[in-house]
């Protein structure tokens, strides 16, 4: 493959967009594209889909909704892929703002002139006080190919077993498709049956009813370390793919 130079740092949102379709032929021979989704949005807490999703208390007793959580997570997540060469990323949505299901799946479809390579969604947990840790989700009766014919499962395993090094805690679930009916959220994995929907993960970065869970993911530093782990999983994934040496990826 060779490089892409689209998406680099300093430019509007709107600029890079507009840049990426004029240059989606180039993009499609040599770049990766990959979709980034905060998941839920601005609206009522625990309204599912499109609400702040679920509300967590700090050790200090300071409020935050998943949402905030999962914007900033998924732009810091943004801008880290995107110092990579071969690998441009855009968010599903255009803001803090109720984006349903089908504009979200539509935008990972379409936004980058063709169909993204991979998803992948950010969500904060729910459970009680005293559950912590990431889990790392994929739909098991689902196979949709990559851009090197692999799948979900291949997608969420190879990742785990490199975001495994900075957090040995986390795990892996396969969710199977009676689970999708009671929890909409999950759909970002299948893309409602699109067809050439591609391979998807939904990352649970921690648990929000856990206020330790809850200073981890609100201190900036904590987050980087968190950002810095998920892109390094994604980049060690599409190196794995593409053959290239991760030491010619990285912008400077």
């Amino acid at each position: 493959m060779r490089e892409c130079t689209v998406g680099q740092e300093g430019k509007s949102e709107d600029a890079v967009y507009e840049e990426l379709m004029k240059e989606r032929e180039k993009l499609a021979i040599c770049g990766i594209l990959v979709a980034i989704d905060a998941g839920h949005g601005s609206g009522p807490v625990w309204n599912p889909g499109s609400g702040r999703g679920i509300e967590g208390v700090d050790s200090s007793g300071n409020s935050y909704n998943e949402y905030d959580i999962n914007w900033k997570i998924a732009n810091k997540l943004i801008n880290e892929l995107n110092k990579v060469n071969i690998i441009f990323s855009f968010n599903t949505r255009d803001g803090i703002t109720n984006v349903d299901f089908t504009t979200r799946i539509n935008n990972i479809m379409k936004r980058g002139g063709r169909p993204a390579d991979l998803v992948v969604s950010i969500h904060g947990d729910a459970g009680d006080v005293n559950k912590n840790g990431i889990a790392i989700l994929y739909h098991s009766g689902t196979r949709k190919k990559d851009f090197n014919g692999n799948y979900s499962k291949e997608f969420a395993e190879y990742f785990m077993n490199i975001f495994l090094d900075k957090y040995p805690s986390v795990q892996i679930i396969a969710v199977s498709s009676e689970f999708y009916a009671k929890i909409p959220n999950l759909s970002i994995l299948t893309g409602n049956s699109e067809t050439n929907y591609p391979p998807a993960i939904l990352i649970e970065i921690g648990f929000m009813k856990n206020p330790i869970e809850v200073d981890r993911l609100t201190n900036p530093i904590k987050q980087d370390e968190l950002v810095k782990a998920i892109a390094d999983s994604i980049v060690d994934y599409v190196v794995n793919k593409c053959g290239r040496q991760g030491s010619n990826l990285r912008r400077h």
